[in-house]
């Protein structure tokens, strides 16, 4: 049987991350079947159709959505995949969404929908639809074709109990990841999050991400890692665990990943960067912060012994209405001193009034926010250069450069 996986269009900001976890299920799959992954995600306007006539040739048996977002984008592309592939499609989706509208789904023709840890049925639903013993009792699936509208309960996958995923079906070149000295980088992932727990992590072994590492490195050639998703300071233990496991790589692997700002000491990071840590996300309550003059001194007391120890910091901010103190919160971090900041807005569901503008509302007030952020970074170097009453004036007066 031959399965087409369709990744569509989405918005996590920058980067743009390969669907790993997808590339996971082919590899259960490919034993048994044919599996293809399409991401969406990464064709301009121009080739939308010419992927979709890809898929076309291809004649999968089944389509699998997976919805880990509802949006616009990912209407239309179905639309137009549904109108060139008539065949079965499964929505295999994400807690978060599971309020989107039952009639959308029946817009769309979906006669299966699959809860995210029960990814083994699709082999089952594969083979029925074969017309090898067909069931309406698979574990995690709903036939919307029996009349039933009930959301299968989520479960969290056990990765360790996975083979490593099948990253030739990605174009992982494709994705722009670059690591701090402009390296090809790529993902991997150290654990997920339960669906039916919020806040609750299933890390894997540390030994087994090492490994997948060095095999990556030995058959892709490639030596730079995002660990996304999962902060590495979830359990600090796991932690120098995986250091340990690293330290001896030949060829020496280098990694970013999230981390907990207080959970950070010169001591830990050290044993990172010695590890192959080259990059840091950092994750911490940006309303703490503004309000704690001390919570602020200790944070940044932390940034700085990140980057003394060779360690880049980076931060990707989420941005949550109402806004009125998106000023206050953006100068406030371009005292941080770190190196890499970004910001994200939320996006909303189609179910919610005025969806379709929600994705371009969201980027205005990302890019006002970068902007904010700019000159106030350009401002403070005129402080630091020129003190805090000659500076300011000079920076609005335009004197001394951005550069300087």
């Amino acid at each position: 049987m031959k399965l087409a996986i369709l990744i569509p269009h989405r918005s996590q900001g920058v980067p743009l991350l390969p669907p790993l976890e997808l590339a996971y299920l082919a590899a259960t799959l490919e034993h048994q079947h044919i599996v293809r992954i399409y991401d969406f995600a990464l064709c301009h306007d121009d080739a939308f159709h010419d992927a979709l006539a890809t898929v076309q040739r291809y004649g999968p048996d089944l389509l699998l959505l997976p919805l880990s977002e509802a949006s616009t984008a990912v209407n239309d592309m179905l639309l137009a995949c549904r109108a060139k592939v008539a065949v079965p499609l499964a929505v295999l989706y994400e807690p978060e969404v599971a309020a989107v509208a039952w009639s959308w789904l029946d817009e769309q023709r979906c006669e299966f929908v699959i809860a995210r840890g029960y990814e083994a049925s699709i082999d089952a639903l594969l083979r029925s639809l074969a017309g090898q013993s067909f069931r309406l009792d698979l574990p995690g699936v709903t036939h919307l074709g029996s009349g039933r509208r009930a959301w299968p309960v989520g479960q969290p996958a056990d990765l360790d109990a996975l083979p490593f995923p099948s990253r030739h079906l990605l174009q992982l070149e494709r994705y722009g990841l670059r690591a701090v000295d402009e390296q090809l980088q790529t993902t991997v992932l150290i654990g997920t999050h339960d669906p039916s727990v919020p806040g609750e992590v299933r890390l894997r072994n540390a030994s087994q991400v090492a490994l997948e590492l060095r095999c990556v490195a030995r058959e892709l050639g490639i030596r730079h890692y995002l660990l996304p998703h999962v902060p590495v300071t979830h359990d600090l233990r796991w932690l120098l665990r995986f250091c340990d496991e690293l330290n001896d790589s030949d060829p020496k692997l280098f990694w970013e990943a999230l981390v907990e700002d207080d959970q950070l000491t010169p001591t830990l990071v050290e044993q990172m960067a010695q590890a192959g840590c080259e990059a840091v996300w950092f994750q911490f309550d940006l309303l703490r912060l503004l309000d704690s003059r001390e919570a602020r001194r200790e944070f940044i007391g932390r940034v700085q012994a990140t980057k003394a120890a060779g360690i880049f910091t980076r931060v990707l901010l989420d941005l949550q209405p109402p806004y009125d103190r998106l000023p206050a919160l953006v100068d406030m971090t371009a005292t941080f001193g770190i190196e890499d900041v970004r910001f994200k807005a939320p996006r909303s569901l189609p179910s919610q009034p005025a969806a379709a503008q929600e994705p371009l509302v969201a980027a205005r007030i990302e890019e006002d926010a970068q902007r904010l952020y700019q000159e106030t970074v350009s401002r403070q170097r005129m402080i630091d250069r020129f003190g805090s009453h000659l500076g300011p004036m000079l920076w609005r007066l335009g004197i001394g450069g951005a550069s300087s």
